[in-house]
C-alpha cells in the first residue's frame, strides 16, 4: 500500500520521508524549468529570480522561522506523532503568504497607478521645498557660527 506522505503517525516514515523530499526536489526541478521558459529572453530577470531562491533559502534559517518549527517539532514529539514533514507545511504556509501579498501590492500599485498622480507632483515639490529649506538652515547656520578655538600646543596650563 502507497503511505500518505501527509499522515502525522510514525508509520512507514522512510517512505514517507523518500516521497516528502521527490515532492520537493520535482518542485524546485518544475520551477527552474518555468523560470528558464519564462525568462529565455531576459538573462537579467533570470539573474534575479536565482537571487530571490538563494534569498530564500538563507530567509529560511532565520531564528524566527527555526523557533516556530521546534516548537511544533517539539510538540508532535511530546503527543507520539511524527514530525518530519513540519518544515514542508511552515514552508508551503509561508510562501503561500508571500505570494499573496506580493500580487495584492501588484494590484493595489496597478489600481491607483492612474489616481496617484496629482500626490506625486505634490508629494514632489513639497519634498523639494523641504529640502532646500533645510539646506539654506544649514548654510546659515553654518555661516552663523564661530570657528573653535584652536589651543596654541606651545602653551602649557
Amino acid at each position: 500500500m502507497f503511505p500518505n506522505p501527509f499522515d502525522d503517525r510514525p508509520t512507514q516514515i522512510k517512505a514517507k520521508i523518500t516521497i516528502t523530499y521527490a515532492l520537493l526536489v520535482l518542485a524546485n526541478i518544475a520551477a527552474w524549468i518555468w523560470a528558464l521558459i519564462a525568462f529565455a529572453n531576459r538573462p537579467v530577470l533570470l539573474g534575479i529570480a536565482f537571487l530571490a531562491y538563494m534569498f530564500g533559502l538563507r530567509h529560511a534559517f532565520d531564528a524566527d522561522h527555526i523557533a516556530a518549527i521546534d516548537n511544533v517539532v517539539r510538540k508532535l514529539m511530546q503527543d507520539g506523532k511524527s514530525p518530519y514533514s513540519v518544515g514542508l507545511f511552515f514552508s508551503l504556509g509561508h510562501c503561500t503568504i508571500v505570494i499573496l501579498a506580493s500580487v495584492a501590492i501588484a494590484v493595489a500599485a496597478v489600481a491607483m497607478q492612474n489616481k496617484l498622480e496629482a500626490f506625486h507632483n505634490i508629494g514632489g515639490v513639497i519634498g523639494t521645498t523641504l529640502s532646500a529649506l533645510f539646506l539654506l538652515v544649514i548654510g546659515v547656520v553654518g555661516l552663523r557660527a564661530r570657528p573653535a578655538r584652536r589651543e596654541d600646543p606651545r602653551r602649557r596650563p
